[in-house]
């Protein structure tokens, strides 16, 4: 088992359903996962919800949701839901703020993953 998808369940995450749907292939899986981090989708996510594109920012959202239950992590796919709830009822600021937690869940994974691994 590799150490990430350890570090994973400890974060919270929930990588054993994804592997097995990526064959098992830890090493794929975690590609995968670094490559959806590094994503430019959640920029563009950003300048969408600020800039008031409600369509953009929904589907730019729903790609990052769905993904973030294909790959397991609860907590980022949680934080998108809620955004796509205040974008659907219109309520900019809140959707500016929600925004806000999708951004920070997505850093804090990936300066969690990077700092546990390192030590």
């Amino acid at each position: 088992m590799r150490s990430e998808i350890f570090l994973l369940r400890q974060y919270g995450a929930k990588p054993d359903r994804a592997v097995r749907n990526y064959g098992g292939d830890e090493d794929f899986y975690l590609s995968c996962l670094q490559k959806f981090l590094s994503d430019d989708s959640f920029e563009k996510l950003g300048l969408f919800v600020r800039s008031g594109s409600l369509k953009n920012s929904d589907k730019t959202a729903a790609f990052i949701e769905e993904f973030s239950e294909i790959l397991g992590l609860c907590e980022l796919e949680e934080k998108t839901k809620k955004l796509r709830l205040s974008l659907s009822s219109g309520h900019l600021k809140k959707a500016i703020e929600d925004f806000s937690a999708v951004a920070s869940e997505k850093d804090r994974l990936k300066n969690y993953l990077t700092v546990k691994k390192s030590t």
